[in-house]
């Protein structure tokens, strides 16, 4: 089994969480559509840090991309989100940056655990909206702690064979709320390049004609109808000028991460290898 390095990313505690006492959990659940498949899950997240998935095959094109799972803030969908993502970009030449950042604390008990998650299923369901909203405090921690990664590996690009000038970020659900958090930064912290995948972003920070390209992907039938905050993204992302890509599948739903279910959302890992094509990701040296 290859050993991947693990970073820490803040020189000491966290902002923001100097208080956090609870313990990390890793766990494993049945997919809901696939309930013969487990995935494995991490939550209670106190010290974020990234693991380094180096290129597998040949030399490195010298891009790098931090790797950010989804997970409600409440957890992070750590294998199909997380570990499938890194590893196909080290198999394309591109170093890839797992982020495991931090989440909001959770009961350790994993019946405790569920019971809280049948409550929030309920108050989505309720105000769905509303229930988005409660989740900015949560989604600037996450941000902060996404910036502060693409601080650290430009600092030590070179240990990393990695362009600073070529590091881009990569977010699923909520993770893809931490990447558009990092897009809209100020231009010497931000990402090169993004994908946000079923994500979204609600602020009103302006998009600049030199905002990074960004990549999106987005179900209709998204059970947060998340397909209509995709559509004013991109509007948004044309409207300030920049360069923009977005893929609106009828089926799918959310949380497909990079599984194969027989579903049009099968196809987006190659819409976004062409994407990355064309963003010159994949050229050595460019």
């Amino acid at each position: 089994m290859t050993s991947h390095e693990i970073i820490k990313i803040w020189p000491s505690v966290a902002p923001g969480s100097e208080a956090w006492s609870h313990e990390e959990i890793e766990f494993s659940a049945p997919f809901a559509d696939e309930p013969a498949r487990q995935w494995r899950g991490i939550r209670n997240v106190v010290t974020p840090s990234m693991t380094v998935y180096r290129p597998t095959s040949g030399a490195g094109t010298g891009a790098g991309v931090i790797v950010c799972p989804g997970g409600g803030y409440r957890l992070l969908a750590y294998d199909y989100e997380g570990t499938d993502v890194a590893e196909w970009f080290a198999a394309r030449g591109v170093t890839a940056f797992l982020l495991k950042y931090r989440v909001d604390p959770s009961a350790p008990d994993p019946d405790d655990f569920a019971r809280e998650n049948i409550k929030l299923l309920e108050a989505i369901v309720a105000d769905r909206d509303g229930w988005i909203d409660t989740l900015d405090a949560s989604r600037d921690r996450a941000v902060s702690d996404g910036i502060q990664a693409l601080k650290v590996v430009r600092q030590r690009s070179a240990e990393f064979g990695v362009d600073p000038a070529r590091l881009g970020i990569i977010g699923f659900s909520a993770g893809a709320g931490l990447a558009i958090g990092a897009a809209l930064c100020d231009p010497p912290e931000r990402p090169d390049f993004v994908a946000a995948i079923y994500g979204a972003d609600r602020s009103d920070t302006p998009v600049r004609a030199d905002a990074p390209p960004l990549f999106l992907v987005v179900s209709q039938d998204d059970p947060f109808n998340l397909a209509p905050d995709n559509i004013r993204l991109y509007q948004r992302w044309i409207s300030g000028g920049a360069g923009v890509d977005l893929h609106v599948f009828s089926e799918g739903g959310h949380g497909y991460g990079m599984r194969t279910l027989g579903l049009t959302t099968d196809q987006w890992p190659l819409l976004l290898e062409r994407w990355l094509e064309k963003v010159k990701v994949f050229e050595k040296g460019a």
